[in-house]
């Protein structure tokens, strides 16, 4: 029987038999678990749990309280939540279910009162499931975990005598949590950049990413390992994309030095070191963006593993990454073919992130490949749109807005992620009304050089850019953040003007 399809309790039982647990002791309290399992710093104050525990990757916490009796049959006072009673016969035992709001967004809870002792015998637990990057399925089988851990929590009865517990008039302290992203898409949520031991990596949204060389050990170990993965998401394409299971997830590890065998992929995943090879071919893109000297995509297979492992591999000088996701599903999308090509080295600003992922917009960002940069040494890529076309400055990124109807308006960024300006479409029927709201506007000479019927500016970053026919124009607005410091601001606006004059308007 595989250990998915065992019961929480049993599995529990399991793991603690097959291995030595962690034990933690926080005043009158002993729990102990797999090595799945953290403490971490309760928040201070008296109303603060006595135990604070998470399950790997961190988003899912269980908080252990010492709770007075006249508090013990009444749901906890945490305002915006609502209670639901869960039946349990047992009279020991009181228990609610609900959704509790936190600093990270809304989080299903459940709250758990139960007699542990004779003397004052309340012991408070809440219970804040995450999934681990699996989903809902996740969220349950973690809930029944929660639950089988309460069950051989252990009283120390002195010192559980000595405590006052908390008042009943005041709410137990919420612990620190991490936010639990649901089911997520790229045409409405932006990817994301996860930043480990140098390096930093673009990730599509829904994908849990957590060091593992911190503080906190994973609870697998690889060889070189730094940086965990696994989630899922729906692609631009509209196909679901799931990383890892309930055993294995994603990685990148650092290989030093890289062998010729590995450089070659000839050499299995270290997450699935028994894997067989299906398929190898180098992969220029991710070199060409990364700055590698070799780069290699490769499909494997794992007995026991329905879906396959990507296997990405970067060759730099002394060095090499591995960058395997296990793909349960979705493994011919694009996407996870775009994350190794966003791997940079810690010394260079990150990589952006597609500025349409979706691609429903017409919007397209190319970046220069180092070659063409020799003969453009100011132009940091190419942007199109239906109607528009421009040489974007060195060091500036564009950005789709994802959740509009028409990916407008376009932001632009510098390398630190800071908005410097904008782009949006005008109407026909908005032509005139754009123009009196800015004013200051005034007739630019030659409008024909950007292919423009007319192009008006006020001198100080905002360019109004009339289609022929009128049936439309674009608007750049400079906006850079209020109290940005004065040489930001000044090179700022130089990038702006420099990509201004390359604009072309299209039919």
């Amino acid at each position: 029987m595989r250990p998915a399809e065992l019961g929480a309790p049993a599995l529990l039982d399991a793991v603690l038999r097959a291995a030595p647990p962690y034990e933690f002791v926080a005043g009158p309290l002993v729990v102990r678990t797999d090595v799945r399992w953290f403490s971490t710093l309760p928040p201070e104050g008296a109303e603060a749990p006595l135990l604070e525990l998470r399950r790997w990757p961190g988003d899912s916490v269980l908080a252990l309280y010492d709770i007075r009796d006249a508090a013990a049959r009444t749901a906890p006072g945490w305002p915006a939540t609502a209670w639901t009673p869960v039946d349990d016969v047992r009279p020991e035992i009181a228990a609610w279910e609900g959704v509790i709001e936190t600093p990270s967004g809304p989080r299903p809870a459940m709250w758990i009162v139960r007699r542990i002792g004779d003397e004052r015998p309340w012991l408070g637990s809440l219970l804040l499931p995450g999934d681990a990057g699996l989903g809902a399925e996740g969220t349950e089988a973690i809930t029944e975990e929660m639950l089988a851990i309460l069950g051989r929590v252990e009283l120390r009865e002195a010192a559980w005598k000595a405590r006052a517990g908390i008042l009943p008039t005041a709410p137990p302290l919420l612990p620190v949590t991490v936010e639990v992203p649901g089911g997520v898409s790229e045409a409405e949520s932006p990817w994301q950049v996860a930043r480990a031991t140098g390096f930093t990596i673009g990730v599509p949204p829904g994908i849990r990413a957590r060091v593992m060389d911190g503080e906190v050990p994973p609870p697998q170990e690889i060889a070189g390992g730094l940086l965990w993965l696994r989630g899922r998401f729906v692609d631009g394409t509209g196909g679901s994309v799931v990383i890892g299971d309930a055993e294995r997830f994603g990685y990148v590890a650092r290989i030093a030095p890289p062998t010729a065998e590995w450089s070659a992929g000839q050499r299995a995943p270290l997450g699935a070191p028994a894997a067989t090879r299906l398929a190898s071919e180098s992969y220029p893109l991710a070199a060409e963006r990364t700055g590698a000297a070799h780069a290699t995509a490769e499909r494997w297979t794992e007995a026991g593993f329905p879906g396959q492992w990507l296997v990405f591999r970067l060759r730099l000088e002394g060095q090499g990454y591995e960058i395997a996701l296990p793909v349960l599903e979705g493994r011919r999308s694009p996407s996870l073919f775009w994350i190794p090509a966003t791997w940079r080295d810690e010394t260079k600003p990150p990589a952006p992130p597609p500025v349409d992922p979706a691609e429903r917009f017409g919007i397209r960002f190319e970046r220069l490949t180092r070659t063409d940069r020799l003969e453009q040494p100011w132009v940091e890529g190419y942007f199109a749109a239906p109607g528009i076309a421009v040489d974007v400055a060195l060091g500036i990124f564009p950005a789709a807005s994802l959740r509009s109807q028409d990916g407008y308006p376009v932001r632009f960024l510098d390398e630190r992620g800071i908005t410097v300006g904008s782009l949006v479409r005008v109407p026909a029927a908005r032509i005139g009304a754009v123009s009196e709201e800015h004013e200051g506007l005034v007739e630019l000479d030659k409008p024909g050089r950007y292919r423009a019927a007319r192009v008006l500016h006020d001198g100080a970053g905002t360019y109004l850019f009339v289609a022929p026919g009128a049936d439309h124009a674009f608007l750049f607005e400079f906006s850079p953040p209020p109290g940005a410091q004065a040489k930001d601001e000044q090179s700022w606006r130089e990038l702006w003007s420099l990509m201004l004059r390359s604009v072309r308007l299209k039919d």
